[in-house]
């Protein structure tokens, strides 16, 4: 149980919290788009429950029908881990607002289908500038967890989308990132 956002940093940043939590940000390793002759640690946003960050904006009838599935299962979910409706509504509402708030940061579906988008998305960068980059969320307390922190080749997807956790990983938005937290692992874990 998590009292604070130092308490959730801690987590996140654990084995437990690495490996069967849920998490803010997606992290994994590949080839790297730019040398394949060389493994690249990729960061990136997490994805989002309506699949694209443009339906935030503007929903569409498929993000309708998105929205509706995804307050549906995580519905279905909580009520099966003991949550009374009202409880679990409301963390489906907070979870679904931090997402509202992160998505104008994250490239759209329509943003990877432009010819620069390769060149966009490589952005190599070292594990002292993800310090500076993220010094809210423990980006690099995660990356250690995973044994990724001597990584010579770091490529951080989506600038602006870690920027924008940043301004929002705050004591203020703690019961508001829970909720995702809380919701995402229940849905994660109910497929």
């Amino acid at each position: 149980q998590w009292e604070t956002l130092e308490d959730m940093s801690r987590y996140l940043a654990s084995e437990e919290g690495v490996f069967y939590g849920a998490c803010l940000s997606s992290i994994s390793l590949g080839s790297d788009m730019e040398d394949s002759r060389w493994y690249c640690v990729e960061i990136g946003s997490p994805s989002l429950f309506l699949g694209d960050s443009d339906e935030y904006e503007k929903l569409t009838s498929v993000g309708e029908r998105y929205l509706n599935a995804y307050r549906e299962k995580a519905g279905l979910m909580l009520d099966r881990a003991g949550y009374q409706k009202e409880e679990a509504d409301k963390e489906i509402e907070n979870a679904y607002a931090l997402e509202e708030e992160l998505a104008g940061s994250i490239l759209s579906t329509a943003d990877t289908h432009q010819p620069d988008f390769i060149e966009r998305i490589q952005n190599k960068v070292t594990l002292e500038e993800l310090a500076e980059l993220s010094p809210n969320y423990p980006l690099v307390e995660i990356l250690k967890t995973m044994g990724f922190a001597d990584s010579e080749r770091i490529n951080l997807s989506e600038p602006e989308w870690l920027a924008r956790l940043n301004q929002l990983y705050t004591e203020e938005n703690f019961q508001m990132i829970k909720s995702y937290l809380i919701v995402r692992t229940h849905m994660d874990y109910g497929r």
